[in-house]
């Protein structure tokens, strides 16, 4: 009779069989500032989408609109028609402004949202590591560059300096119209320089938000051509890649 040479321990696991290891399958792997880029690029689009709508209908009726929120300034009547030409002689420098680069604001409205539709696709897109997307991503951040030095930077100067002018003129001669009584509030100089200051507050937060945007949008065309991101967009079936 034949005895087996291993004795029976029932505090031992069973024995496992010897099997070849089973090929792990898994998907790629998304670095987490692709992923911040893709989101930014996102919500990007999505603002500049709608500035850019906005944009073309302020463009198609800028004289309209302009006219119904021009600034009003309620005076006693002894000064009342005064102000009044002011005003429509502001309303027509403001036109005219308008006029002189109405092709040039409507081009870049239109930019605009070309520029903000492909940011979502390829935000979108690159999310789910299709290499397309990371191409029009690419293409996204170049045209955007141009866009705020071309436009942004640029042209918005040119319109800042002389609707600058019109509203510096149009201040100006409130001041002098205004009356200058003994007790009758701050001086008229003070109320100058506060909507001076103002006016030059808002076209400076205009530059630091084109700022922002090419400083993203040089980020993202030098990150998206790394090497390993190039090679996770290029991988052709699902595996681990490395993180950049």
């Amino acid at each position: 009779m034949s005895h087996d040479p291993t004795p029976f321990d029932p505090y031992l696991s069973p024995a496992v069989p010897d099997v070849p290891d089973a090929p792990t399958s898994g998907t790629n792997r998304r670095p987490g500032w692709l992923t911040a880029l893709c989101v930014v690029a996102i919500v990007i689009g999505v603002l500049g989408a709608m500035n850019g709508l906005f944009g073309v209908i302020g463009v198609l009726a800028g004289p309209r609109l302009q006219a119904a929120f021009a600034p009003r300034v309620q005076a006693g009547p002894g000064v009342a028609n005064e102000i009044e030409k002011i005003q429509q002689q502001f309303q027509a420098e403001m036109n005219q402004v308008q006029n002189k680069y109405f092709v040039g604001l409507l081009v870049a409205s239109l930019l605009r949202v070309v520029v903000a539709v492909a940011l979502v696709l390829g935000g979108v897109m690159s999310l789910n590591l299709k290499p397309n997307g990371r191409t029009i991503l690419l293409v996204a951040c170049g045209v955007g560059i141009l866009y705020e030095l071309g436009v942004s930077v640029l042209l918005q100067s040119l319109i800042n300096m002389e609707m600058t002018a019109a509203m510096n003129s149009f201040f100006e001669s409130l001041v002098e119209t205004l009356p200058k009584g003994p007790g009758g509030g701050p001086p008229p100089e003070i109320f100058l320089n506060i909507m001076k200051g103002s006016i030059v507050f808002g076209f400076a937060i205009q530059y630091v938000f084109a700022a922002i945007k090419i400083a993203f949008y040089l980020w993202g065309l030098i990150y998206l051509q790394r090497e390993a991101i190039r090679a996770l967009f290029d991988a052709p079936g699902p595996g681990v890649a490395k993180f950049a």
